[in-house]
């Protein structure tokens, strides 16, 4: 193996164990706002991500990460921002190069790097995303401990507060678009069959929304049909009143388990999914490690055209579509959303 290869690998696992990453399926049933009108399938546009938008009004400090966690997800970032370079440098003898642009491009598919330029995000798909979550009735800027990016703390629904870092449908729709060249057969439909490709990522993007309405709690309450309190985007004390208890402890903003995200790990490093899921204190139950990696994966990918949560549920959905339709070359957009009904439910 190459220099070059032997340094893209090391950039994608440390993109998988940065704490930067996750991955998954099914998620809590958070039904939002009632999906929009997507429209026709019509220009792919890039637009312009400005963040979450509310009231002007005052900011306030939030209290500081626990020391060593803090420390952690610094340092976790730092290796891969320098990771991140050395494989720029690497590729193209370029200086300097904003790592984050690198994390964009940067893919994997069935354990193989593919490098190639963000594509372009097709209107309908940003249509899809647009309804504004539910969440930003009343809301000012604030900042929540150390999360660097904007962020809200809102009151809605008669008194319940939350703290969010809700990603715009720009990122969000650059993520989907990122995530669906996982899936072979849609991939190939890009070029083969541009209208079917749209509105498979109308799918994709109408579960994000039936799950969480594009909203990351990065601490307070979400009342869905019970109030439901959150930290760092993972929930806790669901349907109980003890504290930092729940079952899967779904992470947002698509809902991801450990069981999905380790599954990816396991199918594409030489991690064992035992051994993923040992470092996050096992299938269920809640674990700091869990929510620190939740929040380290959002900041992550918050100014990025691709995030790793996005692209494991992708992969597994890829192996799903494979195993009912070899070819991915003739495989049509129909039968493809057969698979993406259960992959990518609606609620």
């Amino acid at each position: 193996m190459d220099s070059l290869s032997r340094r893209l690998g090391m950039f994608v696992t440390s993109l998988v164990f940065a704490s930067a990453c996750s991955g998954g399926l099914v998620g809590d049933a958070d039904a939002g706002l009632p999906l929009p009108d997507v429209g026709e399938v019509d220009a792919f546009v890039v637009p312009a991500d400005e963040g979450p938008t509310s009231d002007v009004g005052t900011t306030d400090a939030g209290a500081a990460l626990d020391g060593g966690q803090a420390d952690g997800a610094t340092a976790d970032a730092n290796r891969l921002d320098a990771i991140a370079r050395d494989v720029h440098d690497a590729a193209s003898g370029a200086d300097a190069h904003d790592a984050a642009l690198v994390r964009d491009v940067v893919a994997v598919h069935d354990g193989g790097i593919v490098v190639r330029p963000p594509l372009p995000v097709p209107a309908a798909l940003l249509r899809a995303l647009s309804a504004t979550p539910y969440v930003e009735q009343s809301c000012r800027p604030t900042t929540w401990r150390t999360w660097p990016y904007p962020a809200l703390r809102c009151t809605y629904n008669a008194g319940v507060v939350v703290t969010v870092a809700d990603p715009t449908p720009a990122r969000v729709g650059a993520w989907i678009v990122d995530a669906a060249e996982q899936i072979a057969a849609v991939s190939s439909l890009r070029t083969r069959d541009p209208a079917g490709y749209v509105g498979i990522l109308v799918r994709i993007a109408q579960h994000t929304m039936s799950q969480s309405s594009r909203i990351f709690p990065l601490e307070g309450n979400i009342e869905e049909s019970v109030v439901q309190p959150f930290l760092e985007g993972v929930t806790y004390g669901v349907n109980t009143s003890d504290a930092r208890h729940c079952a899967t402890c779904y992470c947002r903003i698509n809902s991801t388990t450990r069981d999905q995200w380790c599954a990816y790990v396991a199918g594409t490093t030489s991690t064992t999914n035992a051994a993923c899921l040992a470092s996050y204190g096992g299938s269920s139950g809640w674990n700091d490690a869990w929510a620190a990696h939740c929040l380290a994966n959002h900041q992550a990918s918050w100014t990025a055209a691709s995030n790793p949560h996005y692209r494991a549920q992708a992969w597994l959905v890829n192996r799903t579509v494979r195993s009912h339709h070899p070819d991915p070359t003739t495989v049509t957009a129909a039968q493809v959303h057969v698979d993406l009904d259960v992959a990518y439910p609606i609620y």
